[in-house]
């Protein structure tokens, strides 16, 4: 049977599981952002520095990969196609070390607008919640 002619109690139901599953990962991720972003308020030097470190690291390593495809491309007539595939991971490690590095440089202005207070609230509420006993 086509998907289009179920019925739509069939349809009700998926969509109530979908939204389901959702709220359920929304939560995962509010959790994840928010812890995240308490580390980062706590230990801003530390958690700096290691964005900043990574972005170097995952830039030069794409670089790396752009150099030995473009040796790569002068030096042969055939090139093999699993070349294609280091120029994608060194455009998409040169994009990732890009945007690990500017979102270090942007955190000091991003900070001033951030309440650290409901931030540390909110991250002991979610850490609470996870710890209750089970009964």
């Amino acid at each position: 049977m086509l998907f289009f002619l179920r019925p739509p109690s069939s349809c009700v139901g998926k969509a109530l599981y979908l939204v389901g599953k959702h709220m359920t990962d929304i939560h995962k991720l509010e959790k994840k952002v928010i812890i995240g972003l308490n580390k980062l308020l706590t230990n801003e030097k530390s958690q700096l520095n290691r964005w900043r470190n990574a972005g170097r690291v995952i830039t030069i390593l794409g670089w790396v990969f752009l150099t030995l495809t473009f040796m790569a491309i002068f030096q042969a007539t055939h090139i093999p196609a699993y070349f294609l595939f280091i120029s994608l991971a060194s455009g998409l490690c040169i994009g990732l070390g890009v945007w690990f590095s500017s979102f270090s440089y942007q955190w000091p202005i991003l900070q001033r607008y951030i309440d650290a207070e409901r931030v540390n609230q909110r991250a002991a509420e979610l850490d609470v919640s996870q710890k209750k006993p089970d009964n």
